[in-house]
């Protein structure tokens, strides 16, 4: 076999940090990166589909200890988990600065607690958000900055069926709060509360949704429901 150094992606060399992928087969291997900040700074990969077949599920991330790794669903799915009794509700709880592809997650329910605080609810994620980088140009007169987002990205990533319910404005069919997050080539089918949106329930400076299409409906009846629940500084092509 050729050594690692041999290996290449997109003409660099592949590095652990960068390009490998842990692969992950069921629950327990799911479970287990939330032991640590390490693990919640890998990079994981779908191996199968994996059913829950209504069985609990822990979110991956917190908003204490989110996850900021990298994790490819390999055009896997996530099949009917039920996560309840958590503020940050989701198949992830809380993401910052990570990269989510290639994932579905399937029928099931997602429901957080409700009231004051950080209470977040969504079919991939509770919440969702990044840095940004600011380019500063200095001009005798003047200073000039621009501001790029380089937070979380979403590619390829659909809920289907999912019951998700929460507090108002803050649950949604993918993502119930979001900012300084890329959404790109996503759909939502998902079923969302009176408040929520079909694709995320809030959303708060620097959001980018594209090549995405909400069929989600209101819970208990065949409304459609909004695309934003309550959206700020979102930008949707």
């Amino acid at each position: 076999a050729p050594a690692a150094a041999d290996y290449q992606v997109n003409g660099a060399a592949a590095t652990a940090a960068d390009n490998y992928y842990q692969l992950v087969a069921n629950e327990s291997d799911l479970n287990a990166i939330n032991t640590n900040t390490t693990n919640l700074a890998g990079n994981y990969m779908l191996a199968n589909d994996i059913d829950y077949a209504g069985a609990a599920h822990t979110p991956i991330g917190n908003h204490t200890t989110p996850f900021k790794g990298k994790f490819d669903g390999n055009f896997f799915q996530i099949r009917d988990m039920t996560v309840s009794g958590t503020d940050d509700a989701g198949f992830f709880g809380a993401l910052e600065n990570a990269h989510v592809y290639n994932l579905g997650i399937v029928g099931g329910a997602v429901a957080s607690n409700t009231g004051s605080g950080n209470k977040y609810a969504g079919g991939i994620a509770g919440s969702s958000t990044g840095d940004r980088e600011f380019t500063t140009d200095s001009h005798p007169k003047e200073i000039a900055t621009s501001e790029t987002t380089v937070g979380t990205k979403l590619y390829n990533v659909y809920v289907k069926g999912t019951k998700v319910s929460g507090n108002d404005y803050y649950n949604g069919g993918l993502i119930g709060q979001a900012s300084y997050t890329t959404i790109d080539g996503a759909y939502s089918t998902a079923e969302v509360g009176a408040y929520g949106g079909g694709i995320v329930g809030r959303t708060s400076d620097n959001m980018d949704i594209l090549n995405t299409y909400n069929d989600a409906t209101v819970t208990g009846s065949d409304t459609k429901a909004f695309f934003i629940q309550r959206a700020n500084k979102a930008t949707v092509t």
